[in-house]
């Protein structure tokens, strides 16, 4: 007497697909996270660090403070070396910052 599909043993449908679903979207993932490295790659960045080093670069630039002109900051720097918060030194070092446009 054969027996029937339903009562055969096996793997249950449900079972399958669901392994199937999971292979496909680890083949995706896969894909986008190399996709990901090769286009950071590209931009000079370390696919790891990535994110800490796009932080450093917006810190360095003038997009934190925009619209101050060159003359605000450098009327701040006189504020905070005349009340002592920055010496001379750092004081100089800022200026040529400011005025060379770092």
């Amino acid at each position: 007497m054969p027996a029937s599909p339903a009562l055969s043993p096996g793997i249950p449908v449900f079972f399958k697909v669901f392994i199937a679903i999971f292979i496909v979207l680890l083949v995706i993932a896969v894909i986008t996270g190399i996709w990901r490295a090769v286009v950071l790659r590209r931009a000079g960045l370390n696919p790891l660090i990535a994110d800490t080093q796009l932080e450093a670069r917006l810190a360095d630039s003038q997009a934190l403070t925009p619209g101050r002109t060159i003359e605000e900051r450098l009327a701040e720097l006189a504020a905070l070396h005349q009340r002592g918060v920055i010496s001379d030194e750092e004081h100089a070092a800022a200026r040529l910052k400011v005025i060379s446009g770092g």
